[in-house]
């Protein structure tokens, strides 16, 4: 309890003493922490004036008296200027808050008390515990999900390389904005394993009616492994499927079909262009070990203007495509230095061109089914000229 005495006849010193006892239970009900405060409110100044009356010396006693038997933490929403010294705020002026009704009024400085309230940490063996189920828990998820890999699935991704949505993505002109405005929508829940059968399991995002929706992972037995940006059970914007044969499709998707830019790469060739509806379908290039083409496509095959390398050989035509054969205007040279400039039709010269040998004999006429065939001109290299019919790709002599 505070003692209250005259120091002089123009200065009054007052010490109030608030004592504050709490105690925190923890969740096994044992005492957690103690604190205790004190305050001090000293050196009130008085000038011109003597010491208080009785009756003024009364009432401070009782103030101290009613602060001490409350023993509560007195918070106020006084207003005025602040003074802070470690956890004690004091508060000078009227309460301001009409909603709250104030425990007393006084024209004395206000002491708010804050109380510290620190958490409960686990055990170092609680925390070893619960990090050991969690590793027994991920390596058994790692042990069930192998199951449903095949050696032709680790190969194409090993081929492809990780998916990798937000760098990747912008090969197929993507923007990583688009697909982190999926994977952020707050009505979405994260899935850590969804076993939908016996074939097939999930991960990743689902909606509120349990849809597969946002980034997440199918994988069925056999090696089917889908992935990518879902909505509504299906793939969207951007994803990633490869079947049981190992063939990668990956790239833009809509309404779960490659459509747009897109990778299609298998075991013996890969293919980087433009699809529709699921098919090569626009520019491409297409590579494998029996060719290279780069090219216009029509549902699934070369069609338009183009450039093929055969392999190994190094014979190239450059010209028109007709369902993935040489047909219509063309250029085609040999790897020993022979060129033909002219008409194609099902992969054979027929129509009318030029051949030039590489030692400068040169053939200008009409060609059918890869032949010198009907009126052509023929100039070897030492300045003979032979102007005339050709059958079996030699002239018809008169």
């Amino acid at each position: 309890m505070g003692n209250c005495c005259v120091v002089d006849e123009h200065q009054e010193e007052i010490q109030a003493d608030v004592k504050y006892r709490t105690t925190n239970e923890n969740n096994n009900g044992e005492s957690n922490q103690k604190l205790q405060f004190r305050a001090v409110n000293m050196n009130r100044n008085y000038t011109g004036e003597k010491a208080q009356t009785k009756e003024d010396d009364k009432n401070e006693l009782n103030f101290m008296q009613n602060t001490e038997e409350d023993e509560e933490i007195i918070q106020s929403t006084a207003v005025g200027p602040t003074l802070q010294q470690g956890n004690l705020e004091t508060k000078k002026g009227n309460v301001s808050n009409k909603n709250e009704k104030p425990i007393f009024t006084t024209d004395r400085p206000v002491v708010v008390i804050k109380e510290e309230v620190k958490t409960v940490q686990p055990s170092n063996d609680d925390e070893l515990k619960a990090q050991k189920k969690r590793e027994e828990d991920k390596e058994q998820r790692r042990i069930f999900i192998e199951d449903f890999y095949t050696e032709r699935l680790r190969a194409a991704e090993k081929r492809v390389g990780q998916f990798d949505s937000l760098n990747n993505s912008r090969k197929y002109n993507i923007h990583p904005t688009r697909l982190t405005s999926i994977i952020d929508n707050p009505n979405l829940t994260e899935i850590d394993l969804l076993i939908i059968d016996n074939d097939t399991i999930y991960w990743g995002q689902t909606n509120r009616l349990g849809h597969r929706e946002g980034y997440g992972v199918l994988l069925k037995r056999g090696g089917i492994k889908t992935e990518g940006y879902w909505e509504t059970n299906h793939l969207e914007v951007y994803g990633r499927h490869i079947d049981v044969d190992g063939l990668v499709s990956e790239g833009s998707y809509s309404n779960g079909i490659l459509s747009g830019d897109g990778l299609e790469s298998s075991e013996t060739y890969e293919y980087v262009g433009q699809f529709d509806n699921g098919k090569k379908h626009g520019y491409g290039e297409y590579s494998s070990k029996k060719d290279i083409y780069h090219g216009e496509f029509k549902e699934g095959k070369r069609n338009g203007k183009g450039k093929l390398t055969m392999l190994p050989d190094k014979h190239e035509y450059q010209g028109d495509f007709v369902n993935g054969r040489l047909d219509g205007k063309g250029t085609f040279r040999w790897n020993y230095g022979d060129v033909y400039d002219g008409d194609f039709k099902k992969n054979k010269l027929d129509g009318y061109g030029t051949y030039t040998w590489k030692n400068g004999d040169v053939y200008v006429g009409a060609y059918v089914d890869g032949n010198k065939k009907g009126f052509g001109k023929m100039v070897w290299k030492d300045g003979k000229v032979y102007e005339g019919e050709f059958k079996d790709n030699k002239p018809v002599k008169a």
